[in-house]
């Protein structure tokens, strides 16, 4: 059994109240905080549920040229069909619009994607948290069981090189 390397930036997550029963909502956010850069995320809690929500103007502004920066860095002759990506995510301003475009999945290197990943609000009691990516990699199956380490590196790198705010949304993960 293998699972996929997906790299994009996650534009939402999603815990279910339930899940935490009670426990406080400051831990969520730390935990939370340990995957990407909370002030760029609104944050909406219900009664079922916590949402961390991306700024949606930092899609609207940067997304464009943190995937021109991340596409030049790609190699493997991709160029046409990055560039193809980059053309039809400049003719959607907006957020609702980019975030159909990735739904749509007509392009390898940006589509929508729903990953789960588990946080620890007590060190006996993970709780699931169902992350949504605008993905511009779903690399192949890989058998690759405890990279979580691994990941975080390639995301504090891609963090760290890119200009643009956005990059603190941007995850790493294997599902």
């Amino acid at each position: 059994m293998g699972q996929y390397l997906q790299l994009g930036i996650c534009y939402q997550m999603l815990i279910q109240k339930r899940e935490i029963a009670g426990g406080p909502i400051e831990q969520v956010n730390r935990e939370v905080g340990k995957f990407v850069d909370l002030n760029l995320f609104n944050v909406e809690e219900t009664d079922e549920h916590i949402s961390f929500s991306i700024k949606e103007k930092l899609i609207e502004e940067q997304l464009y040229k943190f995937l021109e920066e991340q596409f030049a860095l790609y190699e493997g002759g991709y160029q046409e069909e990055f560039s193809t990506v980059l053309s039809e995510i400049s003719k959607r301003q907006s957020f609702d619009r980019i975030v159909e475009l990735a739904k749509e999945k007509r392009h390898y290197f940006f589509q929508q994607s729903d990953v789960y990943d588990y946080i620890k609000i007590t060190p006996w009691r993970p709780v699931r948290m169902k992350t949504s990516l605008l993905a511009i990699l779903i690399e192949g199956k890989l058998a690759m069981e405890s990279y979580n380490s691994y990941l975080r590196y390639m995301e504090k790198l891609v963090r760290s090189s890119s200009k643009q705010t956005i990059a603190g949304a941007f995850r790493a993960c294997i599902d």
